[in-house]
């Protein structure tokens, strides 16, 4: 899960990026207090990025591209959650497949989730590859939007 860190990080990045932009910001939202805020927890960033970017001008040559690793994202962060969230409750020896049971997000019942050990070895290399796409992208929107993250990227 250490990868996973650089993933929320970059993420990080990018959506500090579209809150400075002025027609993106207006997609975040709107504190107590009355200020606009950036999101914090991981499916508020994803539907942030989603609404900002596709109002992003500098963005619409790769939305495609940032389309699909945000849909990786949240394919990924769904899996991490189950294994990091979720309790192991069987192993079945045959499909090689590990159970784990987690609280749903909506209505806080009890789910099942059946993961096969495969993608359990294989989710770094995927998690691998996604930090690279998401790594280009940033870099890729920071030349075309200006905004100053350097220190954020270094």
């Amino acid at each position: 899960m250490v990868t996973w860190s650089f993933v929320d990080r970059i993420v990080d990045i990018l959506v500090s990026m579209m809150a400075e932009t002025p027609g993106a910001a207006k997609h975040l939202k709107v504190d107590r207090n009355g200020a606009r805020a950036k999101p914090t927890n991981f499916a508020d960033k994803m539907k942030f990025l989603k609404r900002a970017l596709r109002t992003e001008p500098a963005a619409a040559p790769i939305l495609q591209e940032i389309e699909a690793a945000i849909a990786q994202c949240e394919q990924l962060g769904e899996f991490r959650h189950t294994v990091c969230h979720g309790t192991l409750t069987a192993y079945v020896e045959e499909t090689r497949r590990v159970i784990f049971a987690r609280f749903s997000k909506s209505g806080g019942r009890r789910d099942l989730r059946a993961i096969t050990l495969d993608d359990l070895f294989e989710v770094p290399i995927h998690l691998n590859q996604l930090v690279a796409r998401l790594q280009e992208i940033v870099e890729n929107l920071h030349g075309r939007i200006g905004n100053d993250t350097s220190d954020e990227l270094a």
